[in-house]
């Protein structure tokens, strides 16, 4: 049974550590707002009273953190989306002839797109008719002339190697 390669890589997760960073601060002011009402219910001896103030001051101290974490946690997410980016590129090149399944001789594979590259290259178009070849600083990568070749050979082009920039 043949493997399937993925599409594109997993979608990325730094941006969602961006994005909550509002709501968190939101959260953090919410639970500032309850401050002095949960502590007089502490000072009434109410019941529950400082068990309450202990849980909004801990959950108020978690926020905060949280909210000051947040640099190092979106660096973490965008490495770690460049991680799963390079994994899916080494995904293809270790699959060339599937890496290019649906080339044609107007057309890029499915797995090109602007935010990812190209499919051959994983930077600028090396489609074998469209540009003609790979660019001249990436023709010494085993990996993207593999690529190419099986996209030339897709196509029908057999005659185009990696180096028929020209």
């Amino acid at each position: 049974m043949s493997k399937t390669l993925p599409m594109k890589p997993p979608p990325p997760r730094a941006p969602a550590v961006i994005e909550q960073l509002p709501a968190l601060e939101l959260e953090l002011a919410d639970m500032k707002q309850q401050i002095a009402e949960t502590s007089l219910a502490a000072y009434q001896g109410k019941a529950g009273g400082r068990e309450n103030l202990a849980a909004l001051h801990s959950a108020i101290e978690v926020c905060k953190f949280q909210i000051d974490c947040n640099q190092a946690a979106h660096g973490l997410a965008l490495q770690n989306d460049r991680d799963a980016v390079a994994a899916w590129r080494a995904t293809l090149q270790a699959n060339p002839k599937k890496a290019v399944e649906g080339v044609t001789k107007t057309e890029c594979c499915r797995r090109c797109s602007f935010e990812l590259g190209c499919a051959i290259s994983g930077e600028a178009c090396a489609h074998p008719i469209k540009v003609k070849g790979v660019s001249p600083g990436l023709r010494s990568d085993t990996k993207i002339r593999a690529l190419f070749t099986a996209a030339a050979e897709e196509i029908k082009m057999l005659h185009r190697g990696p180096d028929a920039y020209d």
